[in-house]
């Protein structure tokens, strides 16, 4: 499956792994939304290392439109999106200048590591 999720006691998990598949893609997040488990105060990591090709504009503004929906169930929250590839690197900084809602802090990095670091507030 290319996309799955696991909710654990700090966090919702998304991985990515191969190609988009827009209909399989859309149930998961779909169950993602409506499951028991989320919760105030979790946060997000988005693990797109395992993705075939970088996300497009169009796929950027779909994600951050996903984000509102997880803000609707669970409320303020952080998300880090942990990208290989330069270009997803790039499209991820587009996330984060596109984002809206002060409420939802987006953040890129390359390594899981940091990022979670990030999440516990270890680092800017």
């Amino acid at each position: 499956m290319p996309l799955s999720y696991e909710i654990d006691d700090r966090a919702i998990r998304i991985t990515w792994d191969g190609p988009f598949d827009g209909e399989g893609d859309s149930e998961t997040l779909l169950a993602l939304l409506s499951d028991d488990r989320l919760r105030p105060g979790l946060d997000m990591i988005s693990d797109q290392t395992g993705l075939e090709r970088p996300a497009d504009k169009e796929r950027v503004q779909g994600g951050l439109r996903f984000l509102e929906m997880i803000y609707s169930r669970i409320g303020r929250f952080s998300c880090a999106i942990i990208v290989q590839r330069d270009v997803s690197f790039g499209m991820g900084r587009m996330a984060e200048s596109l984002k809206t809602n002060d409420d939802i802090q987006v953040r890129t990095f390359r390594s899981i590591v940091e990022a979670e670091a990030w999440l516990r507030g270890e680092s800017e």
